[in-house]
């Protein structure tokens, strides 16, 4: 359910990118430049609610907010269909923005709930290869659309676009006010049923071994973020250094994949057909990050499987950018978009749940995420900013740029697997020359919390 909802985010999300291969932005009298200010409007909306928005969530419920804040994103993409202007525009990607924020995380942490810290790991890839699947499919969606509906009632195809996706949206939203439950052991009633998913047996041992795995999780979302947590988050230097591998790592997703079609449509395709072009790419993408999650989950490794991701980045920017395009035809240069798609997204799911398994508390933990889909996002703002109307729309003088912040991340990921080495070897050496009297003394009277105990030892 929860990767139904994502679905629908990022088909919401991600329709600006089919529809400025249309009349979209000359029917709005703007071009590519303010389409990149429309997504900084859209990321102030986005940052400045995001960790409100994960305030809110634990007091009044994963269950309750995650389907309200659909509703709301869902009615915003709906009135788009009806925007006519530049003012318009950015008012709408500035309330997408804000009504957008804090789904993602809090989806997080209520999938925490049901999924223990080695589970959470494929599930989280599983989660966010639902963005590459939305991708996919919006590529036949649009190619449907503009085809087929542009003129219909008098609205131009991309009006069409947001109609849909909107009115869908909304209806998911509702539905999911009555079908999520607020953890396993509330899973009886509404549409599940009155017998519910579980049985009390079974809705007991559910509840056990997640709190077994993380006692933290054990005080359930009820209990409000505290002044400790959010200071405990914020002055974790190896949060921040997840957080600027978040940001580095994603900001080539901002011009490559919203002006992706219009790449496309650069090697000599036509504008509509480049839209379905969009979809082999991230068919394979997911396809690529599913194998990728899945074996990190195997061998509870994410900071190696990680970088391998960014490394197909790396070699399909080089090959989209450094390969002369009178050496190869255009079918030639589509098909190296293959690992440069594919290298977008693989290890974000492995990020979010490292970060989870390697915060501690739960209140941390919130803080936490809600800190790091802060970053990635912030990425869009530069990003956005990469691919210029004056270099569209091969971006010759944009893809070395993205091609440089991918080398960043990836030497970011690298970093961080040797040094939660050496901080888990360091604490090791410590704890294993304690007596089991000092060994016993410490936990009973240290203040140290969460990850930042002698022992506590971090996934890398």
């Amino acid at each position: 359910m929860c990767c139904l909802m994502f679905f629908f985010l990022q088909l919401d999300r991600g329709a600006i990118s089919n529809a400025v291969t249309t009349s979209f932005l000359p029917d709005l009298g703007i071009n590519i430049d303010d389409n990149n200010l429309g997504t900084i409007v859209f990321m102030i909306g986005f940052i400045l609610f995001e960790i409100p928005s994960n305030v809110i969530i634990r007091r009044v419920g994963s269950n309750r907010w995650i389907p309200l804040l659909m509703v709301l994103w869902g009615t915003v993409s709906l009135s788009t269909t009806w925007i006519n202007n530049r003012a318009s525009f950015f008012a709408v990607r500035l309330l997408l923005g804000i009504t957008e924020a804090g789904w993602i995380p809090g989806t997080l942490l209520y999938l925490g709930d049901f999924y223990t810290r080695a589970e959470l790991g494929t599930r989280l890839g599983i989660f966010w290869g639902t963005i590459t699947f939305a991708t996919a499919f919006s590529g036949l969606i649009s190619f449907g659309i503009f085809s087929k509906l542009d003129g219909v009632a008098g609205l131009r195809s991309w009006r069409w676009l947001f109609l849909i996706e909107g009115i869908g949206t909304i209806f998911i939203g509702f539905f999911m006010f009555f079908y999520l439950p607020n953890g396993p052991q509330h899973t009886k009633g509404y549409l599940r049923g009155p017998k519910g998913w579980l049985t009390e047996r079974q809705e007991r041992i559910a509840v056990a071994r997640v709190y077994r795995d993380d006692p933290s999780k054990g005080s359930g979302h009820s209990d409000p973020v505290t002044w400790a947590d959010i200071k405990d988050a914020i002055t974790d230097y190896r949060l921040w250094i997840h957080c600027a591998t978040g940001f580095f790592g994603l900001l080539p997703n901002a011009p490559l994949g919203g002006y992706l079609p219009l790449v496309i449509s650069s090697l000599n395709f036509d504008s509509i057909f480049s839209n379905l072009l969009t979809t082999p790419l991230y068919l394979f993408s997911a396809i690529f990050m599913s194998i990728l999650t899945w074996h990190s989950s195997k061998v509870n490794e994410r900071a190696l499987h990680s970088a391998f991701g960014n490394f197909f980045l790396i070699v399909g920017l080089l090959l989209v950018g450094y390969v002369p395009a009178t050496s190869v035809d255009r079918w030639v240069r589509w098909a190296f978009l293959f690992p440069a798609v594919a290298g977008f997204l693989p290890w974000h799911g492995l990020q979010a749940a490292w970060i989870a398994a390697n915060m501690g508390t739960t209140g941390k933990r919130t803080v936490a995420l809600a800190m790091y889909i802060m970053s990635v996002n912030l990425a869009s703002i530069p990003g956005s900013q990469v691919f210029r109307a004056d270099d569209s729309p091969a971006f010759r003088r944009g893809f070395p740029i993205v091609l440089a912040i991918s080398f960043i991340s990836f030497a970011l990921f690298v970093f961080q697997y040797f040094h939660y080495r050496y901080v888990n070897a360091w604490r090791d050496r410590i704890w294993n020359g304690m007596s089991e009297e000092e060994k016993a003394e410490y936990l009973k009277t240290t203040k140290d919390v969460g990850n930042r105990r002698l022992d506590f030892r971090f996934l890398h």
